[in-house]
């Protein structure tokens, strides 16, 4: 990986030290998880999980709290995207409220990233804002949303207009939990890594090579992979940490992509989305002379090689898709604002472009 990236990072043992959040990245790492917390002065923990993750590591979890002296209690809602909600998270608040939580307590995020996301976001607001942990255990989550300190909920406008930056104090990785993922939601967290792929030549140089090894999940190589790819997600994070700047790459692919997925009635997982919003938006920076062609290829190649799609299916609405796309955090009065990569890693390419130009390209005859 580009060494740009280790830059302005502190190394800790298996990890690194943002601005705000000590990330760590070491498989087996939830059995040891409990004794680390313990060193902190917090006085209690709350691990919320959806309904899939309480089955396979909350109850688990909570008892080796409990072993090493820690008070803990296990709060669940019921798993996938359509719990990523503001009901969601007054439900939380409640239960937290319940049990008389204080503001000297923490909150564990357990699970991918929409448990991520409703927990940051329950934490961000919870007696004005109380630490949180976030222990992430998808793919996804573990190379992308865990860190960074973006916590959002879905309305019925579309995908995350409803947030607050919030920063973990801690992320904690343990990459042997996405061993067991479903071989579509564990191929479809390689969209994301991908992106880093795009934005550091060098790493994606070294993902072509090991990508084959990384498909038959090989877990000595993937924790390389989550760490490289959290040290590029830090880096930007560190300069950029409320994305308002050079940040902004990191949504490559997510413009059209959240627009996708939104239309899909998240039907089609987030990974998947932001492939097809990586290839739509690589093929309009080639259109405006900002890409050359053997760059998209390379991007849509290494999709394929995945099994990841780069079209937007037939079915989808395009009026939906295009409705979700107007609420874009980046969109002006007048103008969508593509990301996408530069040649620069600190001067990302904006595109900015009118809505009807968007169309032509998008949903071109030929599609």
């Amino acid at each position: 990986m580009n060494e740009l990236f280790r830059q302005g990072t502190e190394p800790i043992e298996s990890g690194v030290r943002t601005r705000f959040t000590d990330v760590v990245v070491k498989a087996g790492y939830l059995q040891e998880a409990p004794e680390i917390l313990r060193r902190r002065d917090i006085g209690r923990y709350a691990i919320i999980t959806d309904s899939i993750v309480a089955r396979l590591y909350g109850d688990k979890l909570q008892q080796l709290f409990r072993d090493v002296g820690l008070q803990v209690e296990l709060l669940e809602f019921p798993e996938g995207e359509q719990s990523k909600n503001l009901d969601t998270v007054g439900t939380l608040v409640d239960q937290l409220g319940a049990y008389e939580y204080g503001r000297n307590s923490a909150i564990i995020a357990l699970g991918g990233g929409v448990v991520g996301d409703v927990v940051g976001l329950t934490a961000a607001g919870y007696k004005r804002g109380v630490p949180y942990v976030q222990f992430p255990t998808t793919l996804l989550a573990q190379v992308d949303s865990s860190l960074g300190g973006k916590t959002a909920v879905d309305t019925s406008h579309g995908k995350n207009l409803f947030g607050a930056f919030h920063h973990p104090i801690l992320d904690l990785v343990d990459p042997k939990t996405t061993l067991t993922l479903p071989e579509r939601v564990y191929k479809s967290s390689f969209g994301e890594v991908v992106k880093y792929g795009a934005i550091d030549p060098h790493f994606r140089r070294e993902l072509e090579e090991g990508l084959d090894a990384l498909l038959r999940k090989d877990a000595e190589l993937l924790s390389k992979f989550v760490l490289d790819s959290l040290l590029i997600k830090a880096f930007y994070v560190d300069k950029d940490p409320f994305d308002k700047g050079v940040r902004q790459i990191l949504n490559f692919g997510h413009t059209i992509g959240h627009g996708v997925e939104f239309a899909s009635d998240y039907e089609l997982l987030h990974g998947e989305s932001v492939s097809i919003g990586m290839s739509q938006e690589g093929r309009i920076a080639v259109s405006r002379g900002h890409w050359t062609e053997k760059e998209l290829y390379s991007l849509n190649n290494l999709l394929q090689r995945i099994g990841l799609p780069t079209e937007i299916p037939d079915y989808l609405d395009k009026q939906k898709i295009m409705g979700a796309i107007r609420q874009d955090k980046k969109k002006d009065d007048r103008n969508v604002k593509l990301v996408v990569p530069g040649q620069d890693p600190l001067t990302p390419i904006e595109i900015k472009i009118g809505e009807d130009d968007l169309v032509q390209l998008i949903f071109r005859a030929d599609s």
